[in-house]
């Protein structure tokens, strides 16, 4: 037994497993001071690796609604664009059908204007932004509205005509048309295709309701403008009106009380739609100090993992230059004692 124990075998064998563990420590070492953290944190945190698995998915959920809140912030910049374009055109129509109150020309004007402005009002509105449409709430990949020649809402509004004045828009007899008559229209039949159940029917493709946004655990935002919010509906009713009836060649006092009736309908409608663009801003604001937040959070966090994980790097270069002094020594014993015979003492 004590012949086993001083035989040269036994010698090597050893120095062998004392070198594959040497080996083994400088290849840990080596891979600390490349990437600056502990090669096995489960084995230096033991009981709290827990702790810092929560981190890391802390941060990976920080990281996924800071990019659902960039996300939302660009959506709602688009939309306030959006918006303030809806209330230029109005005030472009305001400013372009004042003027021709007593014209001569002034019905063709009218329809050509309203012409101009509904097209381009429908365009606007339609806007899509990453292949969602802006004002169409829980159904962005749907267009918000229906398009007007030829579809729904322009039969709604023959329809209408017919059954107020019993004849058709384009009749000579639309000259005859009183402004008591024309206000009557105005207000009644006309109103009521901008409301339930006659906008859903024939004009909004959309739920009224919006997306709204969880910026962090604790709050949840509105930041998304509706097509059947009313400012839309009240742009849109004095473009068609102004279209409609400029082509359909009323009176000059009949002219006169449709571009008052329409001039007050798009400033309300801008009115409105300044209100909503503060509200838009207010959800702007909230996303932002959310953000900042969670980005505030994930830092404390990266640093908190940091000081988990991290090594010294002068510690771990001082166990390299150890590591590799015994590796040196331990080969030159172990080349010294494979030399090593008993025929060499006889």
């Amino acid at each position: 037994m004590l012949v086993e124990r001083s035989s040269t075998s036994f010698l090597q064998n050893a120095m062998r497993a004392s070198i594959r563990q040497a080996q083994s420590s400088l290849h840990v070492a080596q891979k600390e001071l490349s990437t600056g953290r502990v090669a096995d944190v489960g084995l230096l945190l033991g009981a709290k690796l827990g702790s810092l698995l929560g981190w890391r998915q802390e941060i990976n959920s920080i990281d996924r609604q800071s990019v659902y809140n960039n996300a939302a912030a660009n959506t709602a910049s688009v939309t306030q664009a959006t918006l303030d374009e809806v209330r230029t055109q109005n005030d472009k129509l305001m400013g372009s059908i004042v003027g021709i109150r007593s014209a001569e020309n002034g019905n063709q004007m009218l329809a050509t204007f309203g012409d101009t402005a509904l097209s381009n009002l429908i365009d606007t509105v339609s806007v899509s932004y990453s292949g969602q449409f802006l004002l169409s709430g829980l159904r962005p990949d749907q267009p918000p509205i229906s398009t007007y020649s030829g579809q729904a809402p322009e039969n709604a509004f023959d329809n209408a005509f017919q059954a107020e004045f019993g004849f058709a828009k384009d009749s000579p007899l639309a000259a005859s048309i009183t402004r008591p008559q024309l206000q009557n229209f105005l207000d009644v039949r006309f109103s009521d295709l901008f409301v339930e159940p006659s906008w859903s029917a024939n004009w909004s493709n959309v739920p009224a309701d919006n997306l709204k946004l969880r910026v962090d655990r604790e709050t949840v935002v509105d930041v998304g403008a509706n097509i059947n919010e009313v400012p839309f509906r009240q742009s849109l009713k004095a473009a068609v009106a102004i279209y409609e009836l400029g082509k359909a060649g009323i009176n000059s006092g009949a002219r006169q009380l449709l571009v008052d009736v329409t001039a007050s309908e798009l400033a309300s409608s801008s009115k409105s739609l300044g209100e909503m663009q503060a509200r838009i801003g207010v959800g702007q604001e909230v996303i932002g100090r959310a953000t900042e937040r969670l980005a505030a959070k994930k830092t404390y966090l990266e640093k908190s993992v940091t000081r988990a994980e991290s090594v010294s790097q002068f510690e771990v270069a001082t166990r390299i230059n150890t590591l590799m002094t015994q590796l040196e020594a331990s080969y030159a014993v172990t080349g010294r004692i494979s030399n090593l015979s008993i025929l060499n003492f006889i």
